[in-house]
């Protein structure tokens, strides 16, 4: 069976046709749910056929990419939409007077979740050593 093509898409090659949100998600190893968290927060925004189907450009490939290794970073979907500006490809940036600031902040709340963590760890350790002497 032959598949027919949207008007907006025909005689344009197939990588030049916009992307629906399954082919995106498809693409980029994340779901169709995430695509609209992230459109909803503002990090990723469809245009709308005439039957108000989302379709996406192909860079939006590298976009949703560069969403998911902020996110991977520890970042939030605020500050991820204050970087985003400042993306080129993938991870690389302009440099954008709010990015530098705002991600010594990042670091900074990191590092202080850190020694957190390692606070933490030592504690359960000293419980655990102490629970073997008592086993033993």
């Amino acid at each position: 069976m032959k598949v027919k093509r949207a008007p907006e898409t025909v005689g344009r090659p197939a990588d030049l046709e916009p992307l629906r949100i399954g082919e995106l998600a498809e693409r980029t190893g994340t779901t169709t749910r995430a695509l609209r968290y992230y459109e909803e927060r503002g990090l990723l925004r469809p245009e709308r056929t005439s039957n108000r189907y989302r379709t996406y450009p192909h860079d939006a490939i590298e976009q949703v990419a560069a969403i998911q290794a902020l996110f991977a970073a520890g970042l939030g979907s605020d500050a991820i939409a204050a970087v985003l500006p400042c993306t080129r490809r993938g991870l690389e940036f302009d440099v954008c007077p709010e990015l530098l600031a705002l991600l010594e902040e990042e670091m900074g709340r990191l590092d202080n979740h850190l020694q957190s963590v390692r606070a933490s760890r030592e504690l359960l350790s000293d419980a655990l050593n102490r629970a073997r002497t008592a086993a033993a």
